[in-house]
Formats: structure tokens, sequence, C-alpha cells
């Protein structure tokens, strides 16, 4: 009789971690090539669509039509962006920048990444000061954390995202509670990519701050307020 063996060695586990590696380069190669390629073809959209809005009578239906397709292919673009940044890194491009504005536009997408069994509010702090941040990055802190969440909680929970002043800032918070969530959950081992959001703390001249309590983890950076 033929038994089927695995190989458990572990140069045959280092083997696997290689293949996979080489499947993730892979598919990220992939997945970047398509964004551009997406990215380039709105822009020839945006411009065509500005170009026929001059000939466009002022006030008329075609104008109207021509600028919601211009707005339609602008936030594409913010969508293919998000994912060339989520295929690699890009560098940090800070700018001034009204963050719960800048959440709430992101709100769709977000929802979208945490998947249907994680509820998605937003809990946004009135008159905060502008911040200097860079807004791409703050989504992908926001992304990580909700789609890691909606990975680990198949039975569902919940993820507030909230905005505060805090003493050295501004304060963004992703806040995650669910049945029998574990602090280890945000942890490497589990995979959480801990480190990107530590590095995107650091970026902003602050520390990643993870606290929990029972079924809660909170995961705080906090940003500098923009200069004036």
């Amino acid at each position: 009789m033929l038994q089927n063996r695995v190989d458990d060695s572990p140069a045959a586990g280092e083997a696997e971690r290689a293949r996979r590696a080489r499947g993730t380069e892979c598919m990220s190669r992939l997945a970047s090539g398509v964004a551009h390629e997406l990215a380039s073809l709105l822009m020839a959209v945006c411009a065509e669509a500005e170009m026929a809005e001059e000939e466009a009578g002022e006030g008329s239906a075609a104008r109207e039509h021509l600028e919601a397709i211009r707005g339609a292919a602008t936030q594409a673009m913010g969508v293919t962006r998000h994912l060339l940044l989520a295929c690699r890194p890009q560098p940090l491009q800070p700018s001034e920048i009204d963050l719960g504005a800048e959440i709430a536009a992101a709100a769709g997408l977000l929802r979208w990444v945490a998947g249907e069994g994680l509820a998605v509010e937003l809990a946004l702090g009135a008159a905060l000061p502008r911040v200097t941040a860079d807004p791409l990055h703050l989504n992908q802190f926001l992304f990580l954390v909700a789609g890691h969440a909606g990975t680990k909680l198949p039975e569902g929970g919940r993820l507030a995202v909230q905005t505060s002043r805090l003493p050295e800032g501004v304060g963004l918070a992703a806040v995650v509670e669910g049945p029998r969530l574990r602090p280890s959950l945000f942890g490497a081992a589990a995979g959480f990519r801990l480190e990107r959001a530590e590095q995107i703390a650091r970026d902003h001249g602050g520390a990643l701050r993870i606290t929990s309590q029972r079924q809660r983890v909170t995961l705080q950076l906090a940003l500098p307020i923009a200069e004036r």
C-alpha cells in the first residue's frame, strides 16, 4: 500500500515559506502593474472630460454629466493609489489635511476591506485642528486593522474609527470589539502586519499604542498639528 508522507523537516518548511513568498511577490507585481495601467487610463478620462467640459455650455446638462464622469474617475484614481500602496510601500508625502474629511472619504473602501461581518462606525471629533500627515498611509493603517479584524472575527464584530484631541496632537484610533477577542490577535504572530503599522506611526512622529480591555483592542497613533 502506498502512503503519502508529509515532509515536516525544517528544510521543507523553509522551502514552503520561500515558495509562498515568491507567489506573494508575483501577485504584488501583477497588482501593481494593473494599478499603474488603470491610473494611466483614468488620467486620460479625466483630461478628456475636462476638455469636453470647456466646450460644453455653462449650466448645460452635458457639462453636468461630464463633471460627474470626471469626479468618478478622480475617485477611482484614489482607489488605484491605495492598491499601489498595498503592493509596495510608497514614500511618505505629508501635507496639511482635514483628518475627519479624509477618513469619511475612505469610509466606503474601509467597509469593503472589513467585510460584511465587521460593522464599521465613524466617531470623528468636531472642530479638530488640521494635521500634517499622508492620508494614503493613514488609510493603509486603517485598512490593515480592518482587514485583519474581519478575517480573525468570523463570528462578527465592530470597528470604530475615532479621532480626538490629544496633548501631543490629534489622535487616530481604531477600536476593535468582538466575541473572544484577545490582544494577541493583533500581534505579528497572528498574521497582523504590526511592523508596518508601527512604521506608519513612526513616520508621523509618534508611536503605535495598543491597549486592551475585555473583548476590545484599541490601536492608536498621534498626529502632529499642522503649523500655521
